[in-house]
């Protein structure tokens, strides 16, 4: 007897919980079921879009839906914890957005609430479902690198740099809680785990606006920036140390995440805007002045490490997975406070002008 499908509601359903959502409906196992925004245009989009799923005003409104099973929770950051811990206690898994929360403080109490009522927390950490992050993971672990010695990561944006363009809720640090430290830096942090394997023990690191104002979009007046749009930090990482830069004012890039590593026997880079490939080179110690050009040849993924996700979007196939416990690989809510607890780190690192404890 076929199981019953898993019915999922989504929180905050413009921008990318709009993708989650047509992910969801197009998944065999899974069915849209509910919805909950605060934009009314958005929600009369979402009723045409699914009309059998809910549409609620309110999460009273929607925890209240007949058989609910999971949540999606994509809504800007300040309200993750609120309703990422209603969800649990209500006994939905939840697969929320990063960063997990505005501080260390609200990511332990949303993972300490799927402890309590053992149900799946995700995290969206989307980049370890890149096929060339994913083989390099596998090459490292396989310990054809030999130990790890050096690692940068870069992650730059441009999206934010316009002074022209109206403030959005990621410039205000009341309801994103950082800039390009939180939005890409969590990214980059979970990222560096994921491939080498290694834990974070401290951090220092510095942030900045680089973007000062831009219009108030009720008033038309200059508005000021509060959260960063550049931060540079460097981890510990025990036997190496990891150096990250990033910023949402870059000109000319659009969505480009560079991680390189360096180890006793090896060498590699992989990029987000081409993951069917990497450089690596494994077992080369050496380079001459002839052949350094191109000591990083280009590999493409092999077409069986490469998965297939029935839904499109791999966090909405591995959600369904680790319901219905076929995986335990997964960028749990575990893995999204650890990213947190560098975020809070370099943070507090800025304000000290010292290493921090992770």
């Amino acid at each position: 007897m076929a199981k019953k499908k898993i019915r999922v509601a989504v929180i905050g359903i413009g921008g990318i919980g709009g993708g989650h959502a047509r992910a969801v409906a197009k998944h065999p196992g899974m069915e849209m079921a509910a919805f909950l925004d605060t934009a009314p245009e958005i929600m009369k989009r979402a009723a045409e879009e699914f009309p059998h799923a809910v549409g609620c005003s309110t999460l009273e409104e929607l925890l209240e839906v007949p058989d609910l099973h999971a949540a999606i929770v994509a809504t800007p950051n300040n309200v993750h914890a609120r309703y990422t811990i209603a969800c649990a206690n209500a006994g939905l898994h939840v697969l929320c957005e990063k960063p997990l929360g505005m501080n260390v403080k609200e990511a332990e109490a949303m993972l300490a609430a799927a402890k309590k009522n053992r149900v799946i927390g995700m995290t969206n950490f989307s980049y370890r479902w890149v096929p060339s992050f994913a083989l390099l993971r596998e090459t490292i672990r396989e310990g054809h690198f030999g130990g790890i010695r050096r690692l940068h990561v870069k992650y730059l944006q441009s999206g934010l740099m316009d002074p022209t363009k109206p403030l959005v809720w990621r410039n205000r640090i009341e309801i994103a809680g950082y800039g390009a430290l939180g939005d890409l830096g969590s990214h980059m942090s979970d990222a560096a785990r994921f491939i080498t394997g290694a834990e974070p023990k401290r951090v220092v690191g510095v942030a900045n606006i680089h973007v000062a104002s831009k219009p108030d979009p009720k008033t038309g007046r200059p508005g000021r920036v509060t959260t960063d749009t550049d931060a540079q930090f460097m981890v510990d990482f025990g036997q190496f140390v990891g150096i990250f830069e990033t910023s949402q004012v870059e000109p000319a890039h659009g969505n480009h995440l560079v991680l390189s590593v360096g180890g006793e026997r090896g060498s590699a880079r992989v990029y987000s805007e081409d993951g069917e490939q990497l450089e690596i080179a494994c077992g080369a110690p050496y380079a001459t002045a002839q052949t350094w050009q191109t000591c990083l040849p280009k590999t493409a993924v092999p077409t069986s490490k490469r998965r297939q996700f029935v839904s499109g979007r791999p966090c909405i196939d591995d959600f369904f997975n680790a319901i219905r416990k076929r995986t335990r690989d997964y960028p749990s809510f575990e893995d999204g406070l650890a990213a947190q607890r560098v975020l809070d780190g370099v943070l507090k690192s800025a304000r000290t002008n010292r290493w921090e404890k992770v």
